[in-house]
């Protein structure tokens, strides 16, 4: 299996508010973005001109954007850790609340006290155990709708 190159692209906000954009791996290969979500499409356009022209190995890429702003470069990089963080975290949360489910309903818990001890609905609890609920079951199993006639009222006329 192939590894995906990744490059590292620099953006730096100057004084006239335009983002100097730097890839780390292809000294030399810069271009600029006037907005920050622009700075990925200019990057890659610069990084196929290099490759183009024989700067770099060709094939597939993945850009990782390492933005920086005058003043507040720790503190972007400290938020964007966190915000990392806090991914890892819900995703953890989130296998740890499935095991959970599982285990309290092996217990013989209803999805009702299993959602009141998770903090979740026990819609959500039954999701979480992989039940299907009565109602779901006996909706799936009807037909589909047929289209009805709408009924029309006659409307009476006042006499003038």
């Amino acid at each position: 299996m192939d590894q995906v190159k990744t490059y590292t692209v620099l953006a730096e906000r100057d004084e006239a508010g335009w983002w100097a954009v730097r890839v780390l791996e292809l000294p030399g290969v810069l271009t600029q973005a006037r907005r920050l979500d622009q700075v990925e499409k200019f990057a890659r356009e610069a990084i196929d001109l290099a490759v183009s022209v024989g700067h770099a190995p060709k094939g597939k890429y993945a850009v990782q954007i390492e933005p920086r702003v005058p003043g507040l470069g720790d503190d972007l990089a400290n938020v964007r850790a966190v915000r990392v963080d806090a991914e890892r975290l819900q995703t953890e949360a989130a296998e740890r609340t499935r095991v959970i489910a599982r285990r309290l309903a092996e217990r013989g818990l209803t999805v009702r006290d299993i959602g009141a001890a998770l903090g979740v609905s026990h819609q959500r609890a039954a999701q979480l155990v992989g039940k299907v609920s009565n109602q779901t079951t006996k909706a799936a199993a009807k037909k589909p709708a047929t289209p009805r006639k709408l009924a029309t009222t006659k409307r009476r006329v006042p006499a003038s």
